[in-house]
This record gives C-alpha cells, structure tokens and sequence, in this order.
C-alpha cells in the first residue's frame, strides 16, 4: 500500500528521524515533476491530481482554487510537515501508469540527489535507503 509508505518505515526505525527536512526547493521541483509525469500520461485531469496531492498531505482540497490547481498544490505542500513529502512521493506511484514509471522514478531520484537525501525511489515505488550498512546502523 502507497499510503504514507515513508512513515511507516520510519516507525519501524524507532523513532529514528532520518533527514529531518524536505526543503521547499525539493517540495516545488517535485510537484513540477508530478504534473508534467501526469501530464504527458493518459487520462491526465489537473483538478484530478489535486485531489490526490491535497489529501495525501492531509489538506481539504478546494473546489476550484485561486490561481489554479498546480498553484494551490505547490502552496500546500510547502505548509505539509516533510515526512508527508516523502510519502506523497510514493503515493503517487500507484496511480501512475507502467509506462510513466521510469521516467517518474529518474526524475524523483535526480531531485532527491540534488538535494543529498539519502533515499532512492525504488522500481517498487517505495523509497530505499542508499547509505552503507555501517552508516546506515
């Protein structure tokens, strides 16, 4: 199940935060990557993916927001606390279609790295630690 897929993993950890952080630069290159994935999959609807993006952070999404749907995702998910971020990443995954994959999947990886987190969206759709062992313990 992709639903707060990241959490979870993180209560596995003891509590353990891991970066602590989604920078608001990292928040806004993904929602662009998500709407230009979406975008060029079939069945794209904006106001569709809003919904998704806006309950996935635990926001009411609006009927018809002011300056548009992207605009009201990007403002949202800079007020969401960052583990929502990277569950976010993994939701949408499961609403992707095979053939958007890869391309979802290279592009949340480039941003994760330009960042340094230390997490890799998996051909799973889950986020995986790429740390040694002997850091990552």
């Amino acid at each position: 199940m992709s639903i707060r897929s990241f959490t979870s993993q993180l209560e596995d950890s003891a509590g353990r935060s891991v970066d602590d952080d989604a920078p608001s630069g990292l928040r806004q290159e993904f929602i662009d990557l998500a709407f230009h994935v979406f975008e060029k999959a079939t069945k794209y609807d904006e106001a569709w993916l809003h919904k998704i993006i806006t309950q996935s952070l635990g926001f009411s999404p609006a009927g018809s927001p002011m300056g548009g749907f992207r605009y009201a995702v990007s403002r949202d998910i800079n007020e969401a606390d960052w583990q929502r971020v990277y569950d976010l990443i993994c939701r949408l995954w499961a609403d992707l279609p095979r053939a958007a994959r890869p391309y979802y999947r290279t592009g949340v990886n480039r941003i994760l790295a330009g960042y340094r987190v230390v997490w890799d969206l998996g051909e799973d759709g889950q986020l995986h630690r790429v740390l040694p062992t002997a850091v990552h313990s």
